[in-house]
């Protein structure tokens, strides 16, 4: 028969004795901590408004650059006074309104956020009576300074228009404009020929003489081709026109346009368009030329020659030509 001996019993180390009593002990003190009241802190933190300081701290601050409008003008300074003293007469009118909510939200201690609403409602109401009061000032800062602004540009503005656009000729003054500049003699010369061709009126070349000089030499060239050798050339009566537009009045008025043109059997143009007489104006001269290269002719047994007659109009817009040489 065997005999079992049990093991002998090990002492148990001190902290393991000790930790039942000890989370025991930790229980008990968190349940004592979260059964206290937290109103009484809530209400110690956040502390009623006091409507007094924060308007009289609102109103008491001038606006900007009020000092100056005083001193500057009597009127001014006589409205922002009645504004700061009826300021302080309406300060005790917010006052019932925290005294109000404050036992509320005692006696609602899990809502303290309702004590932070009358403090943006009682700050509002002296912002706006603070608002309020400068505003006579801020209109009269503009109103002074304008015055004499707007009596400025009444007193120049008859001394500009009454002064004229050009006191000479037109085209006589740009031509010496563009002679003074320091440029290349060719942007010079090409310059001065733009504004030749546009304002500068040519009398020598709108004569009857002119046209007839222009003719003949025009007929002898056409006549050294061997298909043209008996060419005559026919007078075309179709009726064409064109307009040079403009905005400065011209001192002279262009007069009719005579082109000659070689055409072939088909209506066809046979080579460009010569000028036989001008209309004074060098650029109205080419416009016309460009545009009656769009013309047909009808077709014809052989070569034709016409004299062509183009009628000219000047064209200023709706509104009245510039006159260089007025003085109103």
């Amino acid at each position: 028969m065997t005999t079992r001996f049990a093991p002998p019993d090990r002492a148990r180390p001190l902290w393991q004795t000790l930790l039942a009593p000890m989370l025991l002990a930790s229980l008990g003190l968190h349940g004592l901590v979260l059964m206290l009241p937290a109103g009484s802190s809530g209400d110690a933190v956040i502390p009623p408004p006091d409507p007094e300081q924060d308007s009289v701290a609102i109103t008491r601050v001038p606006p900007a650059g009020a000092p100056e409008l005083e001193a500057a003008a009597a009127p001014t300074t006589t409205t922002p006074v009645p504004a700061r003293q009826t300021a302080p007469a309406a300060v005790p009118q917010p006052q019932p309104q925290p005294r109000a909510t404050v036992p509320r939200a005692r006696s609602q201690p899990p809502q303290p956020q309702a004590q932070a609403q009358p403090r943006p409602q009682a700050q509002s109401q002296p912002q706006t009576q603070s608002g309020s009061a400068p505003q006579p000032v801020a209109s009269s800062r503009p109103a002074s300074p304008d015055s004499p602004a707007s009596t400025a540009p009444a007193s120049t503005a008859p001394d500009a228009s009454s002064r004229p656009l050009f006191d000479g000729n037109l085209g006589e003054q740009l031509l010496a404009h563009v002679a003074a500049l320091d440029l290349p003699q060719a942007q010079v010369d090409q310059a001065a020929e733009s504004i030749q061709n546009r304002f500068a009126f040519n009398a020598a070349a709108v004569t009857r003489e002119a046209f007839n000089t222009n003719q003949q030499r025009w007929e002898a060239a056409i006549r050294q081709d061997s298909d043209l050798a008996d060419l005559s050339a026919e007078v075309n009566r179709t009726e064409l026109s064109t307009v040079y537009p403009q905005r400065v009045c011209l001192t002279d008025v262009p007069g009719e346009i005579n082109i000659g043109a070689v055409v072939n059997p088909d209506g066809s143009w046979r080579g460009e368009p010569t000028l036989l007489r001008s209309s004074g104006y060098g650029a109205l001269d080419r416009k016309a030329l460009q545009e009656i290269q769009n013309h047909t002719f009808p077709p014809a047994d052989g070569p034709k020659a016409y004299v062509l007659t183009v009628e000219t109009t000047v064209d200023y817009g709706p509104r009245p030509c510039l006159d260089p040489n007025s003085e109103a």
